[in-house]
């Protein structure tokens, strides 16, 4: 049997950063009407991956993000039959309008739409029965089920499960399982140094993506960016360049590794070449909402003000959650001087996040003003 479940896991794999408030300070400045080029704004994405969020994360938030950042390709992958198009699309599998009894790999699918969906519950109950029915009809050891399919694909759905539920423990003891009996199988290194990376154990989370760049028989362009992040986030700049160079080699039109390529020319502070990167990459992907928001940065430092308006406003009705596309929204329109606009966007943005978040006060601080003068 095929690993079927090999490409879901990339599409938990957005890049992670923040934004710096003391150059969020001169772009809000009164008159501004342009961005800083040493704005932080570039390092993307502002996301949690979608199978770890902290606690301040809002529910909403989530499953607008699994809906949406699933793609319909990968759907498309991981149908059992044929015969259940039209169920799919409805984005609901009733098991009880087949014939037949369900199949371990209907109920991992069926576990799968669950978690598009943000009912965690349902995706351990499924990936349970999934694991009890095989331990009991196949006699497997647990050891060696870890690396066995369907087990290990309902075994990281449970770990996926786990940690958006909190049980990180429980979750961290499936992940490290799998790695130790599947590993020549991508996608856990891929969900296991994700994890560490966004725990800040940096050094953790390259060990991992090196070991599954090293042992994975299928390559998987999402090592390479964890890698890149890992060594960037460590300050090793050097190689951080020569694993997102080697990604590129692999996959020269991925567009998150044409992004990284964008980000650490910012941070080289080759801003030309910089914005050349976040132009391919959004073009390689207008869907991507990190290569959005940054092309449109560059947009905006140009003035090509309704370019960037343009861009901004499809990448919002595709991810209408993602609160720091209405915070560039915003920049964008007080740069132009179209200062309700831009309090309407912020307004959003301060809707969607909360005060841990590096700009909120700015923006707060920002908004009481624009109400004051307004009276």
């Amino acid at each position: 049997m095929n690993p079927f479940f090999i490409i879901v896991v990339l599409t938990y794999c957005f890049l992670v950063s923040c934004v710096n408030s003391r150059e969020s300070k001169k772009i809000l400045g009164k008159n501004s009407t342009s961005i800083n080029a040493d704005s932080q704004l570039l390092r993307l994405s502002y996301q949690p991956a979608l199978f770890y969020y902290p606690d301040s994360s809002i529910r909403s938030q989530r499953k607008m993000l699994n809906e949406n950042n699933i793609p319909q390709s990968i759907i498309e992958y991981m149908k059992p039959r044929k015969e259940i198009d039209q169920l799919l699309e409805k984005n609901r599998l009733d098991f009880r309008i087949f014939q037949f009894e369900p199949n371990e790999s209907n109920i991992i699918f069926n576990a799968l739409q669950f978690l598009r969906q943000g009912d965690y519950q349902s995706v351990i109950e499924k990936s349970r029965l999934v694991l009890n029915e095989l331990q009991v009809n196949d006699s497997y050891l647990p050891i060696e089920a870890y690396s066995l399919s369907p087990y290990k694909e309902a075994s990281l759905l449970l770990a996926l499960a786990y940690i958006q539920t909190g049980d990180e423990i429980g979750a961290v003891q499936i992940l490290e399982k799998l790695v130790e009996n599947s590993k020549n199988w991508s996608p856990i290194y891929v969900v296991l140094s994700e994890y560490y990376y966004n725990k800040k154990y940096y050094l953790l989370s390259l060990d991992v993506s090196n070991r599954g760049v090293d042992l994975a028989i299928d390559k998987n362009p999402y090592l390479y960016i964890l890698q890149t992040k890992s060594n960037f986030a460590l300050g090793d700049k050097k190689n951080a360049r020569i694993s997102i160079n080697r990604g590129e080699l692999l996959f020269p039109n991925n567009n998150e590794i044409i992004l990284w390529k964008g980000i650490l020319e910012h941070f080289e502070g080759n801003n030309e070449q910089s914005c050349q990167y976040f132009l391919d990459s959004y073009f390689l992907d207008k869907k991507n909402p990190y290569s959005a928001h940054n092309y449109s940065y560059c947009l905006i430092k140009d003035s090509q003000f309704e370019k960037a308006n343009e861009v901004l406003e499809l990448a919002i009705s595709n991810f209408p959650s993602n609160a720091h596309l209405y915070y560039l929204k915003g920049v964008l329109e007080n740069s132009r001087g179209s200062f309700s606009a831009a309090q309407k966007s912020w307004q959003a943005y301060l809707s969607l996040i909360d005060e841990n978040d590096p700009n909120y006060k700015i923006i707060y601080f920002k908004l009481s003003q624009m109400v004051y003068s307004n009276k």
